[in-house]
């Protein structure tokens, strides 16, 4: 029924768990960003540190020091932990400082670190962030400028700062906006505006891991719109692109922010409960079927859909997980559509309770 799921299928339990296991730790492009910054900080200030040692500049070598050891431990913490938030604040902190300090004691010499620093903020924190500590570095070494340089030299290099930092912030303001946009297009259906099969995919494979981990209850609900062809063929593709935004729109107001739904494509939807075992995803389906019934959303045709209700097992791999939500599928279809149906045959629906 589902055109991926011939390759799904084809996987074996080992290759869907390496699949699963790859998925959850693989880093983040943030992740990877700051990791490459600090590891281009400690090569460049690691000769720093040893020529300081050897001219015996102790305190400047001890501020080098300082620095690629924070900076090191920092990517240890970031390795472990894959929290790159209180790595990215210590790191500009320390930075800034220590940039602060040293001008402070070898004088307006060595003001150029400025730029580097105030430019890597902006890849490593929000831009109002860095735009907020770069502005406090701006003022911290302003007693330096103005002491060391004359009226006409310190308005330009006061100038040529300030901009650097407002063409940074411009930029990662705008950068900001086309990533959303990007992740938008990659995580979501065009049409519907819910996720597409790349975020359900991703989506199953957490919830089989938080199942394995945490014995959280989670219940996977395949939808599929009935006589959907007949809809495309009697009021055309337009009239039918309609209908699944309505439906979509439908189904986002009943579920929470937890959920997650999700379009397979055509005419199939997929819903992700959360702390939602078999009886209240059987009642939460049918009080969606009703729903969905009772609402007039073609004049000359009334809309039903079809739903497959099954439970995360701690043993599911992902294909396992779907084959069983498409077998109840299958069974509502067979029963004459607009119902809903479930895999396990030992449980009665009860009446219906609210969510």
């Amino acid at each position: 029924m589902l055109n991926f799921l011939s390759s799904i299928f084809s996987m074996t339990p080992a290759q869907s768990r390496w699949i699963t296991t790859s998925a959850i730790n693989k880093r983040s492009t943030e992740e990877l960003v700051i990791l490459g910054l600090c590891l281009v900080s400690v090569l460049a200030l690691s000769p720093f540190m040893v020529f300081r040692v050897l001219n015996n500049e102790w305190f400047l070598a001890a501020i080098n020091t300082a620095l690629v050891s924070s900076t090191l431990v920092m990517m240890a913490f970031i390795l472990i932990t894959h929290r790159i938030r209180i790595a990215s604040i210590v790191l500009t902190f320390c930075y800034t400082i220590s940039i602060i300090s040293v001008l402070h004691i070898k004088g307006i010499s060595h003001i150029y670190w400025t730029y580097p620093a105030m430019a890597a903020a902006y890849f490593i924190l929000k831009p109002r962030e860095a735009a907020a500590i770069n502005t406090m570095m701006l003022f911290a070494v302003l007693p330096v400028i103005l002491a060391s340089m004359p009226p006409a030299q310190y308005l330009v290099l006061l100038a040529t700062l300030i901009a650097s930092n407002l063409i940074a912030y411009i930029f990662a303001q705008q950068m900001n906006i086309h990533r959303a946009q990007l992740s938008e297009l990659a995580s979501h259906d065009p049409l519907t505006r819910t996720g597409n099969r790349h975020a359900l995919e991703i989506r199953l494979q957490e919830a089989i891991a938080t199942k394995q981990r945490r014995e959280e209850n989670i219940a996977l609900i395949v939808i599929d719109v009935d006589d959907f062809k007949v809809i495309n063929d009697s009021h055309g593709h337009h009239i039918g692109d309609d209908v699944l935004i309505r439906l979509a729109d439908i189904m986002r107001t009943r579920i929470r922010i937890t959920d997650g739904l999700y379009r397979f494509g055509g005419d199939e939807f997929v819903i992700i409960l959360m702390s939602a075992d078999i009886p209240i995803a059987y009642n939460f389906a049918e009080q969606l079927r009703a729903l969905i019934e009772n609402t007039q959303i073609l004049a000359d045709h009334t809309v039903t859909v079809s739903f497959g209700v099954t439970e995360v097992l701690e043993f599911d791999i992902t294909q396992t997980l779907i084959k069983r939500a498409d077998k109840a599928l299958y069974q509502a279809k067979q029963a004459g559509r607009n119902r809903v149906k479930i895999v396990e045959e030992k449980w009665e629906p009860t009446a219906i309770s609210t969510r």
